[in-house]
Protein backbone atom coordinates (compact mmCIF):
# COMPACT_ATOMS: atom_id res chain seq x y z
CA UNK A 1 0.00 0.00 0.00
CA UNK A 2 1.43 3.05 -0.96
CA UNK A 3 0.98 6.01 1.93
CA UNK A 4 2.61 9.04 -0.21
CA UNK A 5 -0.16 10.57 -1.15
CA UNK A 6 -1.48 10.97 2.40
CA UNK A 7 1.57 11.50 3.61
CA UNK A 8 2.49 14.10 1.12
CA UNK A 9 -1.04 15.44 2.25
CA UNK A 10 -0.16 15.43 6.26
CA UNK A 11 2.75 17.21 5.92
CA UNK A 12 1.95 19.82 3.40
CA UNK A 13 -1.36 20.59 6.30
CA UNK A 14 1.25 20.86 9.22
CA UNK A 15 3.56 22.71 7.15
CA UNK A 16 0.51 25.86 6.40
CA UNK A 17 -0.05 25.30 9.63
CA UNK A 18 3.80 26.53 11.13
CA UNK A 19 3.77 28.60 8.20
CA UNK A 20 0.37 30.69 8.86
CA UNK A 21 2.08 30.80 12.80
CA UNK A 22 5.15 32.15 11.74
CA UNK A 23 4.30 34.35 8.53
CA UNK A 24 1.26 36.25 10.58
CA UNK A 25 3.45 38.90 12.33
CA UNK A 26 3.80 40.26 8.12
CA UNK A 27 0.30 40.91 7.54
CA UNK A 28 -1.68 41.90 10.79
CA UNK A 29 1.50 42.62 13.17
CA UNK A 30 1.32 46.31 12.29
CA UNK A 31 -2.28 46.19 12.86
CA UNK A 32 -1.13 44.68 16.43
CA UNK A 33 1.57 46.98 16.91
CA UNK A 34 0.08 50.02 15.98
CA UNK A 35 -2.81 48.75 18.70
CA UNK A 36 -5.71 49.32 15.61
CA UNK A 37 -8.07 46.78 16.80
CA UNK A 38 -7.89 44.03 19.86
CA UNK A 39 -5.17 41.24 18.61
CA UNK A 40 -8.10 38.57 18.46
CA UNK A 41 -9.94 40.88 15.79
CA UNK A 42 -6.67 40.81 13.97
CA UNK A 43 -5.92 37.07 13.81
CA UNK A 44 -10.04 36.36 12.67
CA UNK A 45 -8.81 39.40 10.03
CA UNK A 46 -5.77 37.08 8.80
CA UNK A 47 -7.58 33.65 8.79
CA UNK A 48 -10.70 35.39 6.72
CA UNK A 49 -7.80 37.36 4.70
CA UNK A 50 -5.49 34.00 3.59
CA UNK A 51 -8.44 31.81 3.47
CA UNK A 52 -10.07 33.87 0.76
CA UNK A 53 -6.83 34.70 -0.91
CA UNK A 54 -5.80 30.73 -1.09
CA UNK A 55 -9.29 30.03 -2.66
CA UNK A 56 -9.35 32.79 -5.27
CA UNK A 57 -6.01 33.01 -6.46
CA UNK A 58 -4.11 30.29 -4.60
CA UNK A 59 -3.61 27.78 -7.95
CA UNK A 60 -1.58 30.52 -9.32
CA UNK A 61 1.24 29.28 -7.86
CA UNK A 62 0.98 26.25 -10.09
CA UNK A 63 2.74 27.50 -12.57
CA UNK A 64 5.71 28.05 -9.73
CA UNK A 65 5.53 24.73 -8.60
CA UNK A 66 5.66 23.64 -12.13
CA UNK A 67 8.84 25.18 -12.57
CA UNK A 68 10.58 24.66 -9.58
CA UNK A 69 9.33 20.61 -8.42
CA UNK A 70 10.33 20.01 -12.58
CA UNK A 71 10.26 15.60 -13.23
CA UNK A 72 10.13 15.18 -8.99
CA UNK A 73 8.91 12.50 -7.45
CA UNK A 74 6.08 12.22 -5.35
CA UNK A 75 8.33 10.60 -2.84
CA UNK A 76 11.07 13.37 -3.45
CA UNK A 77 9.02 16.59 -2.90
CA UNK A 78 7.60 14.60 0.53
CA UNK A 79 11.29 14.56 1.57
CA UNK A 80 11.59 18.49 0.72
CA UNK A 81 8.20 19.17 2.09
CA UNK A 82 9.29 17.39 5.57
CA UNK A 83 12.79 19.12 5.45
CA UNK A 84 10.70 22.63 5.27
CA UNK A 85 8.57 21.37 7.68
CA UNK A 86 11.47 20.65 10.24
CA UNK A 87 13.16 24.11 9.29
CA UNK A 88 10.00 25.90 10.06
CA UNK A 89 9.41 24.25 13.43
CA UNK A 90 13.22 25.47 14.50
CA UNK A 91 12.39 29.16 13.38
CA UNK A 92 8.90 28.85 15.37
CA UNK A 93 10.91 28.23 18.17
CA UNK A 94 13.61 30.72 17.87
CA UNK A 95 11.06 33.46 17.47
CA UNK A 96 12.81 34.16 13.67
CA UNK A 97 10.00 35.09 11.13
CA UNK A 98 11.02 32.76 8.06
CA UNK A 99 10.08 32.72 4.64
CA UNK A 100 9.10 30.11 2.70
CA UNK A 101 8.64 31.38 -0.46
CA UNK A 102 12.81 31.22 -0.11
CA UNK A 103 12.98 27.82 1.18
CA UNK A 104 10.79 26.11 -0.35
CA UNK A 105 11.71 27.55 -3.76
CA UNK A 106 15.26 26.90 -3.22
CA UNK A 107 14.88 23.77 -1.94
CA UNK A 108 13.06 22.18 -4.96
CA UNK A 109 15.21 23.89 -7.28
CA UNK A 110 18.16 22.70 -5.66
CA UNK A 111 16.98 18.64 -6.11
CA UNK A 112 15.24 19.34 -9.13
CA UNK A 113 18.46 20.87 -10.09
CA UNK A 114 16.01 23.46 -11.93
CA UNK A 115 18.44 26.46 -12.53
CA UNK A 116 15.85 27.61 -15.59
CA UNK A 117 15.47 31.48 -16.73
CA UNK A 118 12.65 31.35 -14.18
CA UNK A 119 14.63 30.34 -11.25
CA UNK A 120 16.79 33.45 -12.05
CA UNK A 121 13.77 35.48 -12.83
CA UNK A 122 12.98 34.24 -9.20
CA UNK A 123 16.08 35.30 -7.58
CA UNK A 124 16.00 38.97 -9.54
CA UNK A 125 12.21 39.67 -7.99
CA UNK A 126 13.53 38.42 -4.22
CA UNK A 127 16.45 41.23 -4.80
CA UNK A 128 14.10 43.90 -6.47
CA UNK A 129 11.17 43.63 -3.85
CA UNK A 130 12.83 44.69 -0.56
CA UNK A 131 14.70 47.62 -2.27
CA UNK A 132 11.33 49.22 -3.83
CA UNK A 133 9.77 48.45 -0.12
CA UNK A 134 12.88 50.40 1.41
CA UNK A 135 12.72 53.03 -0.57
CA UNK A 136 8.61 53.13 -1.36
CA UNK A 137 7.60 53.29 2.56
CA UNK A 138 9.40 56.11 3.61
CA UNK A 139 7.78 58.01 1.37
CA UNK A 140 4.48 56.82 1.89
CA UNK A 141 4.39 57.23 5.34
CA UNK A 142 5.88 61.11 5.35
CA UNK A 143 2.93 61.31 2.92
CA UNK A 144 0.40 59.57 4.86
CA UNK A 145 1.54 61.97 7.88
CA UNK A 146 0.65 65.14 5.92
CA UNK A 147 -2.78 63.76 4.70
CA UNK A 148 -6.47 63.40 6.19
CA UNK A 149 -8.77 65.11 8.29
CA UNK A 150 -7.66 68.45 10.25
CA UNK A 151 -9.07 67.13 13.46
CA UNK A 152 -6.80 64.87 15.03
CA UNK A 153 -9.02 61.83 16.12
CA UNK A 154 -10.78 62.05 13.07
CA UNK A 155 -7.38 61.43 11.22
CA UNK A 156 -6.82 58.61 13.75
CA UNK A 157 -9.78 56.77 12.69
CA UNK A 158 -9.09 57.47 9.14
CA UNK A 159 -5.85 55.68 9.87
CA UNK A 160 -7.04 53.11 11.50
CA UNK A 161 -9.97 51.83 9.01
CA UNK A 162 -7.30 52.08 6.26
CA UNK A 163 -4.52 49.83 8.31
CA UNK A 164 -7.45 47.19 8.57
CA UNK A 165 -8.08 47.25 4.73
CA UNK A 166 -4.42 46.99 4.09
CA UNK A 167 -4.09 44.20 6.64
CA UNK A 168 -6.34 42.12 5.15
CA UNK A 169 -5.23 42.99 1.40
CA UNK A 170 -1.69 41.46 2.73
CA UNK A 171 -3.29 38.81 4.50
CA UNK A 172 -4.75 37.99 0.77
CA UNK A 173 -1.91 37.74 -0.42
CA UNK A 174 -0.13 35.76 1.74
CA UNK A 175 -2.96 33.11 1.41
CA UNK A 176 -2.62 33.35 -2.49
CA UNK A 177 1.41 33.79 -2.30
CA UNK A 178 2.76 31.55 0.44
CA UNK A 179 -0.12 29.54 1.23
CA UNK A 180 -1.04 28.56 -2.24
CA UNK A 181 2.56 27.49 -2.94
CA UNK A 182 2.90 24.66 -0.35
CA UNK A 183 -0.97 23.90 -1.29
CA UNK A 184 0.56 23.88 -5.27
CA UNK A 185 3.72 21.76 -4.61
CA UNK A 186 1.35 18.77 -2.89
CA UNK A 187 -0.68 18.55 -5.95
CA UNK A 188 -3.93 20.54 -4.91
CA UNK A 189 -5.76 17.58 -3.93
CA UNK A 190 -9.20 17.17 -2.73
CA UNK A 191 -8.68 17.46 0.86
CA UNK A 192 -5.50 19.70 0.35
CA UNK A 193 -7.62 23.42 0.13
CA UNK A 194 -9.71 22.47 3.41
CA UNK A 195 -7.27 21.09 5.74
CA UNK A 196 -5.46 23.73 4.51
CA UNK A 197 -7.54 26.18 5.93
CA UNK A 198 -7.90 24.36 9.25
CA UNK A 199 -4.09 24.92 8.91
CA UNK A 200 -4.48 28.40 8.68
CA UNK A 201 -6.67 29.31 11.84
CA UNK A 202 -4.58 26.33 14.45
CA UNK A 203 -1.30 28.23 12.92
CA UNK A 204 -2.24 31.68 13.49
CA UNK A 205 -4.11 31.37 16.77
CA UNK A 206 -2.08 29.20 18.88
CA UNK A 207 1.55 29.52 16.86
CA UNK A 208 1.65 33.36 16.23
CA UNK A 209 2.41 35.30 19.59
CA UNK A 210 6.62 35.08 18.99
CA UNK A 211 7.14 36.65 15.71
CA UNK A 212 4.37 39.36 16.32
CA UNK A 213 5.95 40.25 19.43
CA UNK A 214 9.55 40.42 17.51
CA UNK A 215 8.23 42.76 14.56
CA UNK A 216 5.74 44.74 16.69
CA UNK A 217 8.27 45.28 19.95
CA UNK A 218 11.49 44.32 19.49
CA UNK A 219 11.59 46.56 16.39
CA UNK A 220 9.91 49.86 17.37
CA UNK A 221 6.65 50.82 18.20
CA UNK A 222 4.65 51.98 14.77
CA UNK A 223 2.30 55.00 14.67
CA UNK A 224 -0.90 54.54 11.93
CA UNK A 225 0.49 56.60 9.54
CA UNK A 226 3.33 54.41 9.11
CA UNK A 227 1.97 51.45 9.39
CA UNK A 228 -0.29 51.79 6.78
CA UNK A 229 2.39 52.55 4.46
CA UNK A 230 4.40 49.92 5.45
CA UNK A 231 1.04 47.63 5.06
CA UNK A 232 0.01 49.08 1.54
CA UNK A 233 3.40 49.01 -0.29
CA UNK A 234 4.31 45.19 0.90
CA UNK A 235 0.47 44.11 -0.46
CA UNK A 236 0.97 45.89 -3.60
CA UNK A 237 4.41 43.85 -4.61
CA UNK A 238 3.33 40.94 -2.99
CA UNK A 239 0.36 40.71 -5.12
CA UNK A 240 2.18 41.77 -8.05
CA UNK A 241 4.51 38.86 -7.45
CA UNK A 242 1.25 36.92 -7.16
CA UNK A 243 -0.47 37.64 -10.43
CA UNK A 244 2.63 36.86 -12.41
CA UNK A 245 3.18 33.86 -11.28
CA UNK A 246 5.79 34.33 -8.52
CA UNK A 247 6.70 33.21 -5.18
CA UNK A 248 7.35 36.16 -3.08
CA UNK A 249 9.36 36.74 0.49
CA UNK A 250 6.14 38.10 2.21
CA UNK A 251 8.33 37.89 5.30
CA UNK A 252 11.08 39.91 3.20
CA UNK A 253 8.94 42.22 2.18
CA UNK A 254 7.34 43.25 5.11
CA UNK A 255 10.06 43.43 7.79
CA UNK A 256 11.92 45.50 4.98
CA UNK A 257 9.17 48.11 4.93
CA UNK A 258 8.98 47.90 8.98
CA UNK A 259 12.64 48.55 8.82
CA UNK A 260 11.63 51.78 5.95
CA UNK A 261 8.85 53.16 8.39
CA UNK A 262 11.79 53.61 10.70
CA UNK A 263 13.58 55.41 8.50
CA UNK A 264 10.81 58.13 7.99
CA UNK A 265 10.95 58.96 11.89
CA UNK A 266 12.72 62.10 12.06
CA UNK A 267 14.28 60.78 15.74
CA UNK A 268 15.65 57.61 13.84
CA UNK A 269 14.47 55.83 16.98
CA UNK A 270 14.16 52.53 16.63
CA UNK A 271 16.58 49.24 16.80
CA UNK A 272 18.22 47.89 13.90
CA UNK A 273 19.68 44.53 15.52
CA UNK A 274 16.60 42.63 15.31
CA UNK A 275 15.87 43.61 12.13
CA UNK A 276 19.99 42.84 10.72
CA UNK A 277 18.99 39.25 12.22
CA UNK A 278 16.30 38.78 10.65
CA UNK A 279 17.85 40.08 7.27
CA UNK A 280 20.75 37.90 7.64
CA UNK A 281 18.28 34.91 7.51
CA UNK A 282 16.99 35.84 4.26
CA UNK A 283 20.35 34.90 2.91
CA UNK A 284 21.39 31.92 5.28
CA UNK A 285 17.78 29.72 4.34
CA UNK A 286 18.05 30.12 0.95
CA UNK A 287 21.85 29.31 0.46
CA UNK A 288 21.41 26.41 3.07
CA UNK A 289 18.23 25.00 1.38
CA UNK A 290 19.61 25.05 -2.69
CA UNK A 291 22.42 23.49 -1.12
CA UNK A 292 20.77 20.60 0.75
CA UNK A 293 18.71 20.31 -2.54
CA UNK A 294 21.50 20.03 -4.22
CA UNK A 295 22.92 17.31 -1.89
CA UNK A 296 19.67 15.47 -1.66
CA UNK A 297 19.78 14.90 -5.70
CA UNK A 298 23.48 13.58 -5.16
CA UNK A 299 22.54 10.99 -2.75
Amino acid sequence: MDVTGPLLLVVATLLVLVVSGNNAQASIGNLIGARAVRTRTALMIEVLGVSMGLLFQGNIMATAAANLARGLSTQTVLIVLTITLALFAVAHFARLPLSLTHTLPALLAGVALAFTPYFFLMILAWMAAPVASLVATPTLARLAAKLGADDFWAKIEVYKALLILVSFLFAFTLGANTVGLVVAVEGFGGLSVPLAIVGVVVGTFFLSAGEIRRVTSDLFNLGYSNATSSMLTSAILVEASTLVGIPMANTMVQNTAVFGTGIAYKTRFFSAKPFFWVALSWIVFPAAGIAAGVLIRLI
